[in-house]
């Protein structure tokens, strides 16, 4: 077995996380994910992933046979195509108030895998992906989470 082959079965090490964390303390730890941690699924779903459902958007997903699933989010900063120009004859009252940004501000990615018969959520950084490049307060500013 070569040494590439060594280290791509590694599994990681799970952190388990104990209930008592603050709600920053929360949000900081999903913003910035760094080892790998699990957390009881419905613990998770209530009250650990409405803090940050503003920072993250779905980029792929995949259902399994047994019920497990995993997702993979993007940062909202990640946006991948630059915004479209107003058109020009279309009345004020008719026109969506928005703001364009930038495409590719942000590259973070993260992995959370459902573990259903464990009843276990697993969170991770996807594939060594980059810090983020703003901060939480950034990110508040763009859209409100859920727990607001």
């Amino acid at each position: 077995m070569s040494i590439q082959q060594h280290f791509l079965n590694i599994n990681p090490v799970i952190v388990p996380i104990s209930g008592t964390l603050t709600l920053d303390q929360r949000r900081l730890l999903l913003f910035n994910v760094g080892e790998p941690f699990e957390i009881p699924l419905q613990e998770f779903d209530d009250d650990w992933w409405p803090l940050v459902s503003n920072i993250w958007t779905v980029f792929s997903h995949k259902n399994l046979v047994n019920g497990d699933s995993w997702k993979t989010f993007t940062c909202r900063f990640a946006k991948s195509s630059p915004s479209s120009s107003r058109k020009e004859d279309v009345p004020p009252e008719k026109c969506r108030k928005t703001k364009i940004r930038p495409a590719g501000l942000c590259f973070a990615k993260i992995k959370i895998s459902r573990y259903h018969l464990k009843q276990r959520v697993q969170v991770e950084r996807f594939n060594n992906s980059l810090d983020h490049t703003h901060s939480l307060e950034d990110s508040e500013k763009l859209k409100r989470s859920q727990a607001v």
